[in-house]
Order: structure tokens, then sequence, then C-alpha cells
């Protein structure tokens, strides 16, 4: 039998035709019809069991949306007529869902007169992190005489190419400010967790209280209960509170204050160095000779000259009042130049604050301008006077702001790694890491392009990203780029390509010496190899009461025969489905006989009464031996499907709630979706914006159980109606710590806009 090796184009799945032997003469099978014996004219197959695409190379190719593959054929023949084979396929779903991932036109391939035949689909790219998915392509009914061949079934995998979740970073707001009357109970914390929250896996981050060590603060057992703990943040949660007791006594004491700490993240998250630590001060009710005091929070904040641009109005500084709460007090405010000028880099502004009885807190909002001018960092400063009845200004009572200029960045320069790379031809896929020095300020679009030489593309590599682009995000130093590297039956020498840098827009980074590497291809040698071990499949689904998975691993190579013992070690690893609880962890060795080209590993899984949504593992191939290699995939993810029930998302009716300051109470809706199995609850808590807790509605938070079949569940606000004209206000509902197997929905934060009614009386 005579196999000719195929070449691979426009997107690098391949059908192989292999010829059959006719009266002992090799005849290819291209063109033939069976004989009178029932001979067949030829064997239909796929090359290869398995291929991948990238979700986003549709983007540069509209002309052309489809992914094109093709093969060419030797066409000589024996009656000097052509007969041109047909063969259908069928497609089955995988965690790639037909039409919401891909979709096909035609469910048939047509060979043409030259041996070329199409395999015709689109790639449905979204900006989701999914992980990467797979569908499977069958052939069936041949024509023209043809049989098929022993590889019938192509497994794609659509490779994720949308930036992975981060676990994220934790920290304390750095403009928040806590200070809470002694007569209060408790004093609410809040955590954030920044980046992209939804990462698969929850993160967790200690905190604890902590004396400040300046003499006469807070102590705790006195003024405060010291507290600890563990929060943990599961998919999609961006903030968590910590509550502390307040202690109040009969002391005239003034202000006092104490620490709260943030220590030890896990889960790959991290602590921000520069807000993981947030002071909380105790505002005593004592009045005895103690006498307000009027101060900023703290004295100075870098902060963007386009922040008007960016967060969408004025930049917002606190004025805190601490001492003594009781009566009326004012003070006066004046912005004063520094580097930075009035009318040119800010809109001036003066004015009186008036503190209210019992009120604690006052804003001053300036307005930044933006400007083309590269001139660096400049200052200005907001300064306070005149305080009044018997009020006196505080420890910092002149804050600066320090502009920060954006046409000054440095968005860095951008090159390979390495100057030139050598890569062995049964390679498979070889990353390339792109690295970014001098400055990471701001997004940059770098793209790659290839260039063939003596390695022609789709015969001897396959780019996946054409002319497509990578997003290097602020502060991102590094990315990879994957190439897929061919294997032949051709002894040809060693081959070379080209990869090149471009920057794709006006930031003003640059690419350096290195931005242009050659990529040398190093021939095969012939013969047997020991070959390649590799999931058969990257994903695949058991149901949860199925008893047991069989994972497959291969060990196959693209041209060679495989001979020799070899083994690989395989181990099992832990995800949101965990070791004993859901599955049988192992870790063993797979040894393949002489020829063995295939074996299987067993994994139990375990049957619980848990309502807990479908949980994912992972296996993982390594340490081969006897000469053979790691293909692709080495990871393969087995997602537990869930038989008992789900427990539900837990989402407010709407993104934003309208009220009208003089109509009072509201009431707010909490759904839960996507199933109602079992009793869960959530919390919720009111954090201000614009709108100000006890002047403008009043603060609440609390719990919400929803019973077995329970939907709705609603809790009401109280918005308060004063006498000052206020236009609009706003604070924010945030649900949190989900229990009994539930999760945050798509609409967790609630914004509520107060809409004041008395300018129009």
């Amino acid at each position: 039998m005579n196999t000719w090796c195929l070449q691979k184009l426009n997107r690098g799945l391949a059908i192989l035709l292999v010829a059959a032997v006719l009266q002992l003469l090799v005849l290819p099978g291209f063109g033939q019809t069976a004989n009178a014996s029932g001979t067949p004219a030829g064997v239909i197959g796929f090359q290869y069991g398995a291929a991948s695409v990238y979700e986003r190379d549709l983007e540069s190719l509209e002309s052309n949306p489809y992914y094109n593959v093709w093969i060419i054929l030797n066409l000589e023949t024996t009656d000097g007529e052509i007969h041109i084979p047909t063969v259908d396929f069928t497609v089955t779903s995988g965690t790639a869902i037909e039409g919401v991932d891909f979709e096909f036109d035609s469910y048939q391939l047509q060979f043409d007169t030259i041996g070329r035949a199409y395999l015709n689909f689109k790639v449905l790219d979204n900006s989701n992190y999914e992980g990467d998915k797979t569908f499977t392509v069958t052939l069936t009914n041949p024509t023209e005489g043809y049989i098929l061949g022993a590889i019938t079934t192509l497994e794609v995998t659509i490779v994720e190419d949308d930036p992975a979740p981060s676990p994220g970073t934790f920290s304390f707001k750095k403009n928040a400010v806590y200070e809470v009357s002694e007569s209060e109970s408790v004093v609410t914390v809040a955590v954030y967790r920044a980046g992209n929250p939804n990462w698969e896996h929850d993160v967790t981050v200690d905190y604890y209280t902590a004396p400040t060590g300046v003499a006469g603060d807070a102590t705790a057992g006195v003024d405060y209960t010291a507290v600890s703990g563990t929060l943990t943040f599961g998919t999609g949660e961006a903030v968590k509170t910590i509550t502390i007791p307040i202690l109040e006594d009969s002391a005239a004491e003034g202000i006092e204050r104490f620490d709260v700490k943030l220590t030890n993240a896990t889960g790959g998250a991290y602590i921000d160095g520069t807000a993981s630590s947030k002071r909380v001060g105790i505002l005593d009710n004592d009045a005895g000779n103690i006498k307000a005091k009027l101060s900023y929070v703290f004295a100075e904040e870098e902060v963007p000259e386009n922040y008007d641009y960016v967060e969408g109005g004025p930049y917002y500084i606190s004025i805190a009042r601490t001492g003594s709460l009781s009566g009326q007090v004012t003070v006066d405010y004046a912005t004063v130049n520094g580097t930075a000028i009035a009318g040119l880099d800010y809109t001036a502004k003066s004015g009186t604050l008036t503190f209210q009885p019992g009120e604690t807190m006052k804003q001053v909002g300036i307005v930044l301008l933006d400007d083309s001018l590269s001139e660096g960092e400049e200052d200005f400063s907001i300064v306070l006077s005149n305080p009044s009845s018997g009020a006196e200004l505080g420890a910092i009572p002149s804050f600066k702001v320090k502009l920060q200029d954006n046409e000054n960045v440095q968005a860095g320069t951008f090159q390979f790694e390495q100057s030139s790379y050598s890569v062995d031809e049964d390679s498979g896929k070889v990353s390339f890491k792109i690295i970014r020095t001098g400055g990471s300020s701001g997004e940059v679009t770098v793209y790659v392009k290839d260039q063939s030489g003596s390695a022609v593309e789709t015969n001897d590599y396959f780019f996946g990203y054409m002319t497509g682009s990578i997003l290097f995000g602020d502060g991102q130093t590094e990315a990879a780029i994957t190439v897929d590297i061919y294997e032949d039956p051709f002894v040809e020498g060693n081959e070379t390509f080209t990869l090149e840098l471009a920057i794709g827009d006006s930031s003003g980074a640059g690419t350096n010496a290195s931005s242009t590497v050659p990529v040398t291809i190093v021939d095969s040698p012939t013969g047997p190899t020991p070959g390649k071990f590799h999931f058969a499949s990257a994903s695949s689904e058991i149901n949860e009461g199925a008893g047991q998975i069989y994972v497959t691993v291969s060990r196959d190579s693209a041209y060679r025969d495989v001979s020799g013992v070899a083994s690989v070690v395989y181990s099992v690893y832990d995800g949101t489905a965990t070791g004993g609880s859901d599955f049988v962890s192992s870790t063993g060795t797979l040894t393949f006989a002489e020829n063995e080209l295939e074996r299987t590993i067993a994994i139990p899984i375990i049957d619980d009464s848990a309502v807990e949504g479908n949980e994912k593992f992972t296996v993982q191939l390594s340490s081969p031996t006897g000469g053979a290699a790691l293909g692709y995939p080495v990871t393969t993810q087995i997602t537990i499907k869930d038989n008992d029930g789900l427990a539900g998302k837990l989402s407010f009716e709407t993104a934003n709630y309208y009220a009208i300051e003089e109509t009072g109470p509201i009431k707010v809706k909490v759904l839960r979706g996507n199933g109602s199995s079992g009793t869960v609850t959530v919390q919720y808590n009111l954090v201000a914006k614009t709108a100000t807790a006890g002047q403008d509605y009043v603060a609440a938070s609390g719990t919400l159980t929803f019973n077995a079949g329970e939907t709705v569940k609603s809790f009401v606000v109280t918005i308060l109606d004063d006498a000052i004209v206020d236009n609009l206000e706003s604070f924010t509902i945030k649900l949190s710590n989900p229990t009994g197997g539930a999760t945050l929905g798509p609409v967790s934060n609630q914004k509520v806009v107060i809409y004041d009614t008395d300018h129009l009386f």
C-alpha cells in the first residue's frame, strides 16, 4: 500500500486518501472505481485524529471567513478517466456547541479534479474566557468505490485565545474613610478584589485588627473588639466585608484609631502592598472639653490628568470632622496653584463647607483639565481655613493633588525572548515568548507576522495568528504565540522561516533588534521512533452517577512507525472537584509494550447528594521514558455533571433602581434563577457613593434566606427626605457570601439613584 503525504493548506486540517494495492502494483486510488472482484478504489480517512484552530483567527479573514482544508493527490489513473469521490460527514458537539461556538454550511466533502477537498466551518468568536473546546467530525458514505480508512473521526479543538481570568488583587479602597461614632455597635470595612474576578477556583485572604502604635489611640478590648479571620471570594465575587464590634465608654477622649490589615492571599491572588492596611477612626460621643477638628483624611494623592474622562466626573477630596460632633461648624476651602495652573490644568474653586450636628464627612469636587502637552508631573493644593464655632483645623489642613501626565507614559519596547530559535520537526506546538522592556504603561497592540523561507507555511509549519494581534494590557510584560510545526516523511534537511513583530497603534511603544527572528526546523531522522504520548481528547464529561470514567492515552508518530517499550506518568489534580470527595485521586505509570498505541486510565467518580453544580478536575501526563516525548494535549479536563439539582444563581432584578426622595421606602427584589434546589442564603449591604447614609437613606445590611423552591426575596430600604436641593445622588446595594451551593448571578450590585424634587418647588 502506498501512502501520499498531503500538503496542509489554509488552516492545517488535512484528509488523507490511501491508494489500494491492485495486481501487486502500487497504484493511486484516486480516479479508480472498484474492480469486478470488489477491490476498493481507495481508502478515505483523516490523516490525524485531532486538529486545532484558533478562536480569533477569523478576525483578520473577513473576505474568507471559513477554515478551508485541502489535500493534493497524485492523479495517475489506469483507465484514463477520473472518477471523483464524495464523502459525507456528521458533526457531534462536545464542549464546543454547534451554532454557538462553530457552524457548518454543508455536511459533504467534494473532491475536485486535482484531488482537493474542503472542510468548511466557521468559528464563532466571543470575548469570554471559556477554555479550549472540542467537537468531532465523523466521515460516512464514501462514493465511487472508496471505503473508509482507520481514522474516520477527527476531534477539532477550538483553542481559547481570550485572556485567561486572573485570580485578582486584594486591597482596601485607598480613598475610603472609615470613621464611626463609639455609640455605633459595629463598623463594616470592605475588601476589594481588583482585576478580572471570574476565576473558577476560590481565592482567600486573611485579615486581622491591630493597634496603630500611636500613643492614645484605640485599645482592643476597651474601644473595639479585636477580630481576625479569612475572607473567601468565589467566582465573580469582587467585594467582601469585615465587621468589627465597637465598644462605648464614658471617657472624653477624642478620636481614637486602629488598623485593619490583610495578609496571606491564596489561590494565585496577591495583596496590593500600597493598600493592604486601612485605618478606622472611633469618634468620641462624650463631649467634655473636646473641640471639633476639621482636616483632610490624607495629605496628597497621584491622579491622572484625564481623570474626568476616565472616571466620568470631577475628582473628589474628603474632609473629615473629628472630635466633638455637636453643633454646626463651617470651614472655608480654596485651590492654590503649584506647578499646575488654574484654567490650564484644573478649574479653580473655593467655598464654604457646612457640617451639621453629627455629620462627619464632606467632599469637594475639582474638575481636572486634560491637555496634549508633555509636561511631567504637576501639582496644586486645596487649603482649608477659617473654621467656625470654636472648631479647629486638624492635622492635615492642606491637600496636594499630583497630576500625572498622560502624554509621557513609557509604553516600552517589544522583542522576542531569543534572537533565534531551533525546533525539531516533530515538536508539534512550539511557544515563542514576547517580552516588554523599558516601560509597561498602557495597552499596546502588537502584530506578529511570519515570512516563509525554505520552510513553507501550511507545508512545514502553521502560524495560527496569520496577521492577527496580541493585546498587552497595562502593566503586562510578556505574552506568547504558538506555532504548529508539521512533520513529514521526506528527507529535506533543515528549513527556516521568520517571525516579525510590529506595533499596531500610536502608543509610543517600539521594537528592537530581536523583533525579527529566524526559526530553524531541524529535520527529523528516518526510521522507527518511540513516539509521543498525548491524551486522545483535551476534555470530556461524565455523569456523577456513572461510576468511573476511562481516559485514553495515545502513543503515535505522524509518519514513522512506533517501536520500543516506553512509559509515561499520569497525575490527577483537583479543580473545583476535590479528590476523595468527588473522585478517587491517583498517580501512576502507563507502560506501553512494543507497537502498543493506546492505553486507558480508569478514574472512579464519587456520587454524593450535595447540590454543587458541575465540577472539574484535570489529568496530566509527564516524565516519558524509553526515548518517547510528550505530544499534544498533555492535559485533559474532566467535568463531573452534577445529578443532585442546582442551587441557583442569586441576582438583583435590575442593575439600576430609580427612586424619588419624597416617596419614602423602596422595595428591592433579589431573584434566584438557574435552579432552586435546597436552602440557600445571601448577604446584602448598602455602600455610599454620592448619597450619604443617615442623611439620604438609612444604612442597612442583612441576610436573605431562600427555602427550597423559592425564587424571589425582597427587602426594604428607607429613603430619607431632606430640604436640601441635591439633584441626583446614589448608593450601591451589594450581594455577597452566597451559601448552600448557590452562586452570584450577573447582577450582584444594584445602583440606586435618588431623584430630588425640591428644586421643582
